[in-house]
């Protein structure tokens, strides 16, 4: 180590004086006071320590901080063993070094700014943080703090430094600034998935009853009439506005009783046509699937959404054309770890889409998976799309990590638990044969709060035979069962009703008239339906909006899985 010049002692009491040491140089002082006060007893008592006092510059070289001394060109005078540890130089090279040539080029100009300001006595006393760069080019965090040693005449002659690592502070810093990010995502989430949970109820009540209508329409219009066309275009309408409502509804909690072990591969394969279509023929695709059977347990169609979501995203990135890349492989915990700091022992299936675009700045990255937020023109997009690939992948149990730069692409890394419990099955369901029932005898008790939906889902099923009682509310629904002395076949209630819910209402009316059947109605979002469903099966449930061929074939299904036989079976 290269020892402190001879007067380094009176100048820094010189600089004690003027209180120009910042706090821990200061704290070397107070320790230094109390030594000399300590040498200044009586010799006797002096005679009697039996260490003797430190001197200066064995304070220095034991300090568990940084110090250097730097002159006006920032060329390094000396330095104490602590610094020379946290740069990783010899003494010679330390000899060579300059404050540029051991700082963040980026950094550089805050330096430089910090020892002019000192030089030329603007001010007394700086501190700042900067990153520097080791020998091995390592990056880390320091705060130096800087005062000006001074002459007789108040020249600066030299710069003090303590400096203190601070790469621990920073990176917790950064810990919680991330977590506090995700918080405020969580919540933002969850609000809007209360919302979305209010608004498809309602909207898929409205849809419900178009379709009805739109159904019996379509039975009234000549099939080579001009209003057909309008009739279908309604229906078609209709089927679009289902779709928003379980996008909207993706906010509030996946379709988990949907859930499967598939096969990624399998899904991104069955899809490359459609995405083709979808990017168009500028944009040229690219898809690299993992040998491996890359197993996950998901809905297939959330997951097809995830991918039009992104290719959608990706497409809009890419106007002048370029490259979109599809990839699945298998990683496992350690790499999880590496990548995205978060501690597992478990392997994952990786799916990342990548496009060659335009690249997001960093404030966009920040605000990218916001509900409703998006940097395109108005009327362009809803800022739904990558709200609801954070919220499926979310529900997964899964992560997302971003990479993008502005012209450099976007990379979006989506880690999906991997399934190890069973083998997917590759091939894709059938739709099972339906014939619909045109007669049926059974006396139906039916429960909806909305006087439109009531009335189309009366004409519904009285058209196919079916006696129908029906009430507005859960209290009403009890009055009626009380008249008909439980004589009925089969409740059909929306499971949020006024007074009573239907899962209420239906208990009730068990404990009075036993083995009853039920088939529950709602336009609520998962998270609802799953508590009030509670001991139901998914058998006893449809989903608004609902066709009158869907309630019908649902309805026939309860009455022969229970053994009932409807007319038109026997």
């Amino acid at each position: 180590m290269e020892e402190f010049p001879k007067n380094t002692s009176r100048e820094l009491d010189e600089v004690k004086s003027r209180q120009e040491l910042l706090d821990e140089i200061e704290t070397l002082r107070r320790e230094l006071t109390i030594l000399k006060n300590q040498s200044a007893l009586s010799s006797d008592a002096t005679n009697s320590l039996k260490n003797p006092v430190p001197d200066i510059n064995s304070v220095i070289e034991h300090s568990p901080v940084g110090l250097a001394l730097v002159n006006s060109t920032a060329q390094l005078l000396s330095w104490n063993p602590r610094f020379q540890k946290m740069l990783g130089y010899s003494n010679e090279e330390m000899s060579k070094l300059r404050v540029p040539d051991f700082t963040h080029p980026e950094d550089v100009a805050v330096g430089e700014k910090a020892i002019g300001e000192l030089f030329r006595k603007e001010k007394h006393s700086i501190r700042f943080r900067k990153r520097c760069l080791n020998k091995a080019g390592q990056v880390f965090w320091v705060e130096p703090h800087i005062v000006g040693i001074r002459d007789e005449n108040g020249e600066v002659q030299c710069l003090l430094s303590t400096i203190v690592d601070v790469s621990d502070q920073i990176e917790t810093a950064e810990t919680l600034k991330k977590r506090d990010r995700q918080l405020r995502q969580a919540q933002k989430m969850e609000a809007v998935g209360r919302l979305a949970n209010g608004v498809a109820h309602d909207f898929n009540n409205l849809l419900t009853g178009i379709q009805v209508s739109t159904h019996y329409l379509l039975r009234q219009v000549p099939k080579n009439s001009e209003m057909r066309d309008d009739v279908l275009e309604i229906d078609n309408c209709c089927k679009r506005g289902s779709k928003l409502t379980r996008r909207l509804l993706a906010f509030s909690r996946g379709n988990k009783e949907q859930r499967v072990i598939i096969d990624v591969n399998y899904v991104v394969k069955s899809m490359e046509n459609m995405l083709r279509r979808l990017i168009g023929e500028r944009i040229s695709l690219e898809i690299n699937l993992s040998s491996e059977v890359c197993s996950i347990h998901s809905d297939q169609n959330q997951l097809e959404q995830i991918l039009l979501n992104l290719a959608i995203n990706a497409r809009d990135a890419l106007e002048s054309g370029g490259t979109l890349q599809i990839e699945t492989d298998i990683v496992s915990g350690k790499v999880i770890q590496e990548r995205l700091s978060v501690e597992t022992d478990d392997d994952f299936v990786s799916l990342r889409v990548r496009d060659t675009g335009t690249g997001m700045a960093d404030a966009v990255k920040e605000r990218l998976f916001e509900p409703f937020y998006t940097t395109k023109a108005p009327g362009k997009g809803t800022g739904l799309g990558l709200a609801v690939v954070y919220n499926i992948v979310h529900e997964h149990d899964g992560l997302i990590d971003v990479q993008s730069e502005i012209g450099q692409g976007t990379s979006f890394n989506l880690y999906f638990p991997l399934n190890v419990s069973g083998i997917p099955d590759p091939r894709p369901k059938e739709e099972s044969k339906y014939i619909f029932h045109s007669v049926g005898r059974e006396r139906i008790l039916l429960v909806e709060d909305d006087h439109q939906v009531r009335r189309m889902l009366v004409r519904i099923l009285e058209d196919t035979g079916y006696t129908v009682y029906e009430a507005e509310d859960g209290e009403k629904a009890l009055a009626v069962v009380e008249s008909l002395g439980g004589d009925f076949d089969l409740l059909i209630s929306d499971l949020i009703l006024p007074k009573l819910n239907g899962d209420e209402l239906f208990e009730r009316i068990q404990r009075k008239y036993p083995n009853k059947k039920v088939l529950f109605m709602s336009g609520y979002g998962i998270d609802l339906t799953d508590r009030l469903l509670g001991k139901h099966s998914l058998e006893s449930f449809i989903r608004k909006p609902l066709s009158p061929k869907q309630l019908i074939k649902k309805i026939v299904s309860i009455f022969k899985n229970t053994g009932h036989k409807n007319e038109s079976e026997n």
